[in-house]
């Protein structure tokens, strides 16, 4: 095997500097890309919508279970809430549509979100089955 010059081994480490700093720059664009929310709001709209209810919807209860748990600023709390007046059958009724459509959102946003995760990270869906399915058998 022959050896190499100098100037070989220089030009050689310039190649190597130069495609190491092309894949440096790559991967800085992807990771600037995986991590830039509009990213995903623009690839994935109606799934960052499904994320962004649903955490609506779990800040509302979180909120509501902390007001009624005697929280330290739950009297604070209700008294800004105003108190319920005796309901009507199409009141409670809208109220019931309400809230079905509320479970219809959350679960549907849930299994947006799955399957958001599952694309970004294999085996995701699996393991959150699995721990859905452990889960529920404690509740039973």
């Amino acid at each position: 095997m022959a050896e190499q010059t100098t100037d070989e081994i220089a030009a050689d480490i310039r190649d190597h500097r130069d495609e190491l700093g092309a894949n440096l720059r790559e991967l800085e664009g992807r990771v600037s890309m995986a991590t830039d929310w509009k990213h995903y709001v623009d690839r994935y709209p109606m799934a960052t919508l499904g994320a962004a209810v649903g955490g609506g919807i779990l800040l509302a209860l979180w909120t509501n279970e902390r007001r009624e748990s005697g929280h330290p600023d739950s009297e604070l709390t209700q008294a800004l809430v105003a108190p319920r007046r005796p309901s009507w059958p199409l009141q409670e009724r809208t109220r019931e549509t309400i809230g079905l459509i509320q479970g219809a959102l959350i679960g549907l946003g849930i299994s947006r979100l799955t399957e958001f995760m599952d694309q970004k990270i294999p085996g995701f869906r699996d393991h959150f089955e699995q721990s859905r399915n452990q889960s529920t058998r404690f509740v039973r």
